[in-house]
């Protein structure tokens, strides 16, 4: 193990989860502006919450293997795939960046933190698709009947119909030029 992930190691255990996420959301300024330690513990509270939603997801995926839903449990086999895929990367990014702030190297640690970045919005996004998997089975197509009572009718009704006679000199083509 690398001694840069021992020093990822130490600075979760200094500071917690005190961290918000909420201060790095915004333009890609901000991410030059956060100290190097601000990077670190973003980085470590994302990957903790990443791997919270791949616990989620696999629970989800357990519990749909179990109630034997097919659909439910393709759509959240994929998420839970593409969850994987996105940690594992932002899990080299982790280290890669904290490498970079070790040699000093502040444009490659920034490309790197804006990875985690990109990496928790996208578990995110995919978090949200999984827990609505299975919902489609419950949108059913079909004819709608809508009964309407009650409005007001006039016997004096002066509206009258708009009348378009409009004549262009030529008719509109077919709908198809194959017809």
């Amino acid at each position: 193990m690398k001694l840069s992930a021992y020093i990822v190691i130490g600075v979760v255990a200094l500071m917690g989860s005190s961290v918000s996420h909420a201060g790095f959301s915004g333009a890609l300024s901000d991410i030059a502006a956060a100290s190097s330690q601000e990077k670190i513990a973003y980085a470590n509270s994302a990957s903790a919450e990443m791997s919270v939603a791949l616990k989620k997801i696999t629970r989800m995926t357990s519990e749909a293997e179990r109630a034997q839903d097919d659909e439910k449990l393709q759509c959240l086999h994929t998420r839970l795939a593409s969850v994987t895929a996105v940690q594992s990367v932002a899990e080299l990014a982790v280290v890669s960046m904290v490498d970079a702030i070790s040699e000093g190297e502040d444009s490659v640690a920034d490309r790197e933190f804006l990875k985690v970045v990109v990496a928790l919005n996208n578990t995110r996004q995919l978090t949200s698709e999984a827990e609505s998997c299975g919902y489609e089975s419950l949108i059913r197509s079909g004819e709608t009947s809508v009964t309407v009572e009650g409005g007001v009718f006039e016997e004096d009704d002066d509206t009258q119909p708009a009348e378009f006679d409009i004549d262009v000199g030529f008719d509109p083509p077919e709908a198809s030029p194959f017809y």
